[in-house]
């Protein structure tokens, strides 16, 4: 069990951001910009320089002008949602209030540091740059999920906290379990959270814990059919039944080295697709026999997938988002076209949402929520 973050790990590989930009690339953008030494910040252990800013105190960041591409009306670009001093590491929908949707975003920092819970009320029609309320500042998030009006937060440190909708609030599991949360997800009747110790299960919308075994050191997991899908730190991918929590036998053939570090799924009919610490894999949604094969993007950290009308994005640290087309079998291309969007950006999730904001894919990045999809209509 972890005591304390594992930042050679966890950044970039278990969804950190700390020294993401080398000495050697801060030295090169105060060249480019013109200013001279003596009004950098330099930040204490554990806050970072981040792409698009320039630190000049703590709290206070100066925009830098931006060298992405101009946005064409009427064509697909990224646009800011807000949060733009956020590091995000999750984002969740609560769209049980119709006339009031919800936006939940997760900062895995310390509090001081500018982490916790964060919050907007967004609508068809979004409103850009707007400012994101911190609504808890006791947590460092790690993963956030939402089923109706259900919710559940998986912290590093303080396990699980369960949404209250009668308080409008979260409230802290009482259960013994893992400190370290780094994925919860909604199965049915049940939710699931996956941890440094294994595979915990709720049957109370996540007030109360039990274990149920599985893999250690999880970082993620999905339901899929009649089996929950892990992806562990080291050892690759696993499947246990929702019926018995029986764990089956792991398949792990074409998975090596990096890619044993596996961070999210997505599933398109028989297929599965898997964001590795080294590309893209692809699978199948059999109970035994599977294969897995490259499926590009290797050497690349994606951290996290999205399969929207048939083109599969992916989020990768320090590199942006790309996508390829299913259909049609071209290659990974970047998705860089958006004022202000930087291509070095950290993508930790990807969540398409098609009522909201015109229908858009939404992400979760070392800059705020960004936003792609048809604009300026």
């Amino acid at each position: 069990m972890k005591s304390e973050l594992d930042e050679q790990k966890y950044a970039p590989s278990r969804k950190g951001w700390l020294n993401t930009i080398r000495h050697d690339w801060l030295v090169l953008l105060l060249f480019v910009v013109g200013l001279v030494s003596s009004l950098v910040y330099l930040p204490a252990h554990g806050a970072e320089i981040h792409a698009g800013t320039i630190p000049m105190t703590p709290n206070v960041y100066l925009p830098l002008i931006s060298r992405a591409p101009t946005p064409t009306p009427g064509l697909s670009n990224w646009q800011q949602l807000g949060g733009a001093d956020l590091r995000l590491s999750s984002l969740a929908f609560d769209l049980s209030i119709t006339d009031n949707p919800r936006l939940y975003g997760g900062d895995l920092r310390e509090a001081n540091e500018g982490g916790g819970l964060y919050r907007a009320n967004v609508a068809s029609t979004c409103l850009y740059g707007q400012i994101l309320a911190r609504v808890n500042n006791d947590v460092r998030v790690l993963d956030l999920t939402f089923n109706d009006d259900q919710g559940l937060i998986g912290t590093f440190g303080d396990k699980v906290l369960y949404y209250e909708r009668r308080t409008d609030s979260w409230q802290f599991t009482p259960s013994a379990m893992n400190a370290n949360v780094y994925a919860v997800t909604f199965a049915g009747l049940a939710a699931y959270a996956g941890t440094d110790n294994g595979v915990f299960t709720s049957t109370d919308n996540g007030i109360t814990w039990q274990a149920v075994g599985g893999p250690q050191n999880i970082n993620t997991i999905q339901a899929h059919d009649d089996s929950l899908w892990i992806g562990a730190d080291a050892t690759g991918v696993y499947q246990m039944l929702l019926a018995d929590h029986q764990l089956l036998p792991q398949t792990i053939d074409g998975l090596t080295g990096k890619a044993l570090e596996v961070w999210s799924f997505v599933f398109n009919g028989d297929t599965v697709f898997v964001a590795t610490s080294d590309g893209v894999y692809q699978g199948t949604t059999a109970k035994t026999g599977n294969v897995w094969r490259s499926f590009g993007r290797q050497g690349a950290l994606v951290k996290t997938l999205a399969l929207v009308d048939d083109v599969l994005y992916a989020g990768e640290t320090t590199n942006g988002v790309w996508q390829k087309p299913l259909a049609t079998g071209a290659d990974w291309t970047p998705l860089t076209v958006g004022v202000g969007w930087q291509p070095n950006f950290t993508v930790l999730d990807l969540v398409y949402q098609s009522t909201l904001c015109g229908g858009g894919l939404f992400a979760a990045t070392s800059d705020g929520i960004w936003v792609y999809g048809t604009h300026g209509q």
